[in-house]
């Protein structure tokens, strides 16, 4: 899975080849690689372990939650035995049982950084100033 950059003593994921900023890709296309290695590393682990959680990656549509947010982030780990009691619809995802949020980026402006910090904290609003 992860393989020594030619001419460069830094490792980086097979899934990986270049660097993302440098793919012509969208940042949807460009990490969706990322579901390799998670399956590597869940499929990687002791014997005795089962996950209790999956991955998935779906930018355009926001977890659900009874308040009125539309924080989409860019993946999720969810855990597989759901927290949210009474009627669910099936295949909805619940903030409730989101365990880690992500949000991707190609690059490193002022911006991004700004829109991976709302995305890990929904129910905060940005700050204009």
């Amino acid at each position: 899975m992860m393989d020594q950059d030619a001419g460069d003593e830094r490792f980086r994921w097979s899934s990986f080849p270049n660097d993302p900023a440098s793919s012509g890709l969208s940042e949807t296309e460009t990490f969706k690689t990322l579901a390799v290695i998670y399956d590597a590393v869940m499929s990687n682990g002791p014997a005795n372990l089962q996950a209790t959680s999956s991955l998935v990656l779906n930018p355009d549509c926001a977890p659900y939650s009874q308040r009125t947010h539309q924080t989409r982030p860019d993946a999720y780990m969810i855990l597989d035995k759901s927290s949210v009691k009474g009627d669910k619809l099936e295949g909805d995802h619940y903030w409730e049982d989101l365990a880690v949020t992500m949000e991707f980026k190609k690059s490193n402006s002022g911006s991004d950084r700004s829109d991976v910090g709302r995305s890990q904290h929904p129910n905060q609003t940005a700050s204009t100033d």
